[in-house]
């Protein structure tokens, strides 16, 4: 009696081990997965299923050979009472169908015929098992073959049925996954509702594809919720309830629109950026029933503010002599002109549409013409962005900023690398239109005062310097 208890609890670790099987697939490999990686996966998946029904037809021949009480007893354990098997072996298909599905596909798709494939490693002969038990009898003899009471069309909710429709031509969709980020919680519940939630899954398929999308500080909330039917729905319901916090969601899209990135250039990427994110925002304030209808002043202020020179130029002149605050619609309708635009302009110039530094920027310095923005490191604080952009320069005085250009030896005219007399920059400050950076502007500031600190900083570098850095 004891050796079958014994059976039940490795049984019970060998489902576990199923259950997360798909987790540890994709913590094992976090990169896209090649097949080879999939096929090694789905192969050792089989080997721990094949073991598990082994030790059930085991435990099915124990349980019939002994006595009345001593197998009222063994039917009385959670094995039978939560039927394990059939549920470990609803967790074995859909692990085995998400690690498949894990590969993008462009070719059709042909669901049914590979679960097929799957199920008749679940179905075992029941011929071998002695005389039936009187009791619990549908339990126990029913187990082996509880394949073909689970339709295969359950397990493929992630594309429709292959027969005769022709969406059997479109790729699979992955279930979403979700880390917790207020931000993505809405495009994650509406996507797993529709894909897993509103399904004729069973509960604890949905359960599992719920633990397996689930990711962070997400999956810390249900990662101890044991895989019963029950606990889908209480669970599901949780999350749903913990995340659908329509506060923090205003409050962290406001937080995205008040910090939209401003453009560094006249650039139909940065433009677009700038355009799909506001829109974005716009979108899911919307969605959040905000009154964003209300709203056109402010969010036509705040996106105009992010443009490019040129481009709030361009904007201006759109609207002409016009005294009425625009409309968010006039906005997008700009944008989305002034996109295509400049769009078709680069192309005609055969422009590289990249985000590397230009030496015709007034506030863009580069230590060689042809380093990127993301390969420029600031010289006073080691940060990865530009001398005009650091944080310690832009919080400091007049002062403390000529500080920092002679302490670090860089142009007065650019803030780049190199000395004031080696510049090829031609643009000057605005404001008075001499040779220093507008950041630097002293109204009171001589020329002579310039020529003294530019004397200074060549002073301190090697007279053989003859070239921009």
């Amino acid at each position: 009696m004891d050796s079958i208890f014994d059976y039940f609890n490795q049984q019970l670790q060998m489902s576990q081990f199923i259950a997360i099987a798909y987790k540890n697939f994709i913590d094992s490999d976090p990169s896209t997965p090649t097949q080879t990686k999939i096929d090694e996966h789905i192969g050792y998946l089989k080997h721990k299923w094949n073991r598990f029904t082994s030790m059930n037809d085991t435990i099915l021949l124990a349980v019939n050979k002994l006595g009345n009480e001593d197998k009222k007893l063994a039917l009385s354990h959670s094995y039978f009472v939560d039927q394990l098997f059939s549920t470990t072996r609803t967790c074995y298909l859909a692990a085995v169908e998400q690690i498949k599905s894990s590969l993008y596909v462009n070719e059709p798709v042909v669901v049914e015929s590979n679960l097929r494939e799957e199920e008749s490693v679940v179905v075992r002969p029941s011929s071998h098992i002695n005389e039936p038990i009187s009791i619990r009898d549908s339990v126990i003899t029913e187990q082996p073959v509880l394949t073909n009471s689970l339709p295969v069309q359950s397990l493929s909710n992630e594309i429709p049925s292959t027969s005769g429709y022709p969406y059997s031509r479109l790729p699979r969709i992955k279930i979403p996954t979700f880390d917790g980020n207020p931000a993505k919680w809405l495009e994650y519940r509406d996507l797993f509702a529709s894909m897993v939630v509103s399904t004729s899954l069973n509960p604890v398929e949905k359960l599992q594809y719920l633990k397996t999308s689930l990711t962070g500080t997400a999956s810390q909330l249900i990662q101890n919720t044991a895989l019963t039917t029950e606990n889908f729905s209480k669970t599901w319901e949780s999350l749903v309830s913990f995340y659908d916090n329509n506060r923090l969601q205003v409050n962290t899209a406001l937080d995205s629109l008040f910090n939209l990135k401003p453009m560094t250039k006249e650039s139909s990427v940065e433009l677009e950026l700038l355009y799909t994110t506001v829109l974005q925002i716009h979108s899911t304030l919307e969605t959040l029933q905000q009154p964003v209808e209300t709203w056109d002043v402010i969010f036509v202020h705040l996106t105009v503010l992010k443009l490019d020179s040129e481009s709030i130029k361009a904007w201006e002149n759109s609207l002409g002599s016009s005294k009425i605050p625009p409309s968010w619609k006039e906005l997008i309708d700009f944008l989305v002109t002034r996109l295509s635009s400049l769009q078709a302009y680069e192309k005609s110039r055969g422009d590289k549409i990249t985000f590397k530094a230009s030496t015709k920027s007034h506030y863009s310095e580069t230590s060689n013409n042809n380093s990127s923005f993301s390969h420029f490191i600031c010289s006073i604080c080691k940060g990865e962005h530009f001398h005009v952009n650091c944080p310690t320069y832009v919080n400091g005085t007049i002062n403390q900023r000529l500080a920092l250009i002679d302490k670090h030896k860089l142009c007065y005219n650019c803030l780049g690398k190199h000395k004031v007399s080696m510049c090829k920059i031609e643009k000057r400050c605005k404001k008075c239109g001499k040779r220093h950076h507008t950041t630097v502007h002293i109204s009171e500031l001589s020329s002579n005062t310039i020529n003294t600190l530019d004397k200074e900083s060549e002073s301190q570098l090697p007279s053989s310097t003859s070239q921009i850095e």
